[in-house]
């Protein structure tokens, strides 16, 4: 599930927001609140 998430989420085009997460962060941060959107955790 995370492994998918993580692939999707690298794939997507990011918000200026987001992509702060990642470069201060870290991507697994971003997939953590991806999946948290999804009510997957």
């Amino acid at each position: 599930m995370i492994k998918e998430q993580r692939k999707l989420t690298m794939e997507r085009e990011w918000t200026e927001g987001e992509a702060w997460i990642v470069k201060t962060l870290g991507l697994d941060v971003l997939v953590k609140i991806d999946l948290f959107d999804k009510n997957l955790i």
